[in-house]
C-alpha cells in the first residue's frame, strides 16, 4: 500500500528538498493525517525511476537506471522489519517514487537519524540530536578535536543499544575463521574464554571483554608458528621479473636484498628501506625500459562513461605526453598533465555522481509498498 506522504512547504523555501522522517521549518513538516489535504500548490511532486538495484544496505540502497544514471535512494519512511519484509535483492529491477534530495540534505540530522537504533529512548534521541547538530557547528569552524569528542559522547550513548541488538557468532562459526587446528584441551579454553568474552560486552563490561580477548589470542599464539613467513630466496623473489637483467645487475640487486632482508631481521629498519630503495633503484631503469602502457583507446575502455568526439580529440594528446613522460621516469611531469586530463573529464565524474532521492513508494514485482 502507497505510504501517504503529504508534505506542507514553506513558500520562502520552496526548493527541491525533503527532510526525510521529521524536518525543520527551513524544509517543511510531515503531517500527521494523512487525509488532511493541502493548497495543491504546497504539496510536493514526486518522481519516479526505474532501475536495478546496485546494493542494499540498511535504509539505503542504490540504483541504476537503464540510462546509466545512479539513485542513491533513501528509505526513511520504512521500518526495519518493512525493509526485510520486502526482500530487496542486488540485480533486482525495482520501481521507486519519491522526491529528489541535495547533497547537502545528507548533512542533516533528519537523514543520519535513520541510522539509529530504533530502540533509542527520546530522552537519548534529544542528545544525540543536540550532540550531532553540536558537531556539525563544530565541523562548520574547523573545530576538529573538539568535534571528535563530541562524536565520542554520541558513541558512548549509543553503545548500549549496538550491544543489547547484538548477536554474535558461536564458537564454532567464530572459531572457523582462523583455520587453525589446535589440540582439545585448548580447545576447550578457548571457547570458554570466547563465551566469557561475549557474555562480558553483552553485559556493557567492554574493558573486560577486550582483556578475555587478549587471552584468547595469547592462547592461540604458539600455533602461528606452523604458518611463520619464510624469506624467499633471492631467486625465488626475482622469479616475478619478466625481462632480462644484465649478469654485473643482477649481482648488486642480489647484495641489496641480502643485505634489506638482514636488517629487517635484526630489526635495522632505517637501514633495510635503505637498502629496499637501492634495490629498486637497480630496477628503475629496466621497468622504464619495459613500460607498456595502456592505448588511449584501452584507457577510454576503463570508464564508465562515454566521451565526445571533442573531448577525446583534447584528452589523447595530453595521455600521449603522460605516457612519454612515464617512460622517462619524469613522475613530476606526468602528474601535472594527468590533473589536466582529470580535468577535462570532471564534468563525466559529476554526471556520474548519484542522484539522491528519498522514497514514498516502493514497486516490486507489481507490488506496492
Amino acid at each position: 500500500m502507497k505510504k501517504q506522504i503529504v508534505k506542507q512547504v514553506m513558500i520562502v523555501a520552496s526548493v527541491f528538498t525533503i527532510g526525510f522522517t521529521s524536518f525543520t521549518s527551513t524544509y517543511a513538516t510531515t503531517l500527521t493525517n494523512p487525509n488532511e489535504t493541502k493548497p495543491e500548490y504546497l504539496i510536493q511532486v514526486e518522481e519516479k525511476v526505474t532501475g536495478t538495484v546496485e546494493f542494499i544496505y540498511g535504509k539505503e540502497l542504490q540504483l541504476l537506471d537503464t540510462n546509466g544514471k545512479r539513485y542513491h535512494v533513501i528509505l526513511s519512511h520504512y521500518t526495519k522489519q518493512e525493509i526485510e519484509a520486502m526482500n530487496i535483492k542486488e540485480g533486482s529491477s525495482i520501481t521507486i517514487e519519491g522526491t529528489f534530495i541535495s547533497f547537502e540534505d545528507l548533512q542533516d540530522f533528519s537523514y543520519y537519524k535513520i541510522h539509529l537504533p530504533e530502540e533509542l529512548t527520546n530522552d537519548d534521541f534529544k542528545k544525540v540530536e543536540t550532540l550531532y547538530n553540536l558537531t556539525i557547528e563544530l565541523d562548520k569552524q574547523k573545530k576538529w578535536d573538539e568535534s571528535m569528542y563530541v562524536w565520542e559522547s554520541i558513541h558512548q550513548i549509543l553503545e548500549p543499544y549496538y550491544i543489547a541488538a547484538w548477536v554474535p557468532e558461536t564458537f564454532v562459526d567464530y572459531f572457523s575463521h582462523y583455520g587453525l587446528k589446535v589440540d582439545e584441551n585448548d580447545l576447550t579454553r578457548l571457547e570458554a574464554i570466547y563465551n566469557e568474552h561475549v557474555s562480558l560486552r553483552k553485559s556493557g563490561q567492554v574493558a573486560l571483554s577486550d582483556e578475555k580477548m587478549v587471552e584468547f589470542h595469547n592462547i592461540l599464539n604458539k600455533y602461528y608458528g606452523d604458518t611463520t613467513y619464510t624469506t624467499p630466496s633471492f631467486l625465488e623473489y626475482m622469479q616475478g621479473i619478466e625481462f632480462e637483467i644484465e649478469s654485473q645487475d643482477l649481482l648488486r640487486l642480489e647484495t641489496f636484498y641480502n643485505e634489506a632482508n638482514s636488517a629487517e631481521a635484526n630489526g635495522e629498519w632505517e637501514l633495510a628501506s635503505e637498502k629496499w630503495v637501492n634495490f629498486h633503484e637497480v630496477l628503475k631503469p629496466y621497468y622504464l625500459a619495459n613500460f607498456q602502457a595502456p592505448s588511449f583507446e584501452e584507457f577510454l575502455s576503463f570508464q564508465e562513461f562515454t566521451l565526445t568526439e571533442e573531448d577525446k580529440l583534447a584528452i589523447k594528446p595530453l595521455y600521449e605526453q603522460v605516457v612519454e613522460f612515464d617512460k622517462k621516469g619524469d613522475w613530476e611531469s606526468s602528474v601535472t598533465i594527468w590533473d589536466q586530463i582529470h580535468l577535462g573529464l570532471q564534468p563525466y565524474y559529476e554526471a556520474m555522481r548519484p542522484i539522491y532521492m528519498n522514497a514514498s513508494q516502493i514497486l516490486i514485482d507489481g507490488k506496492s509498498y
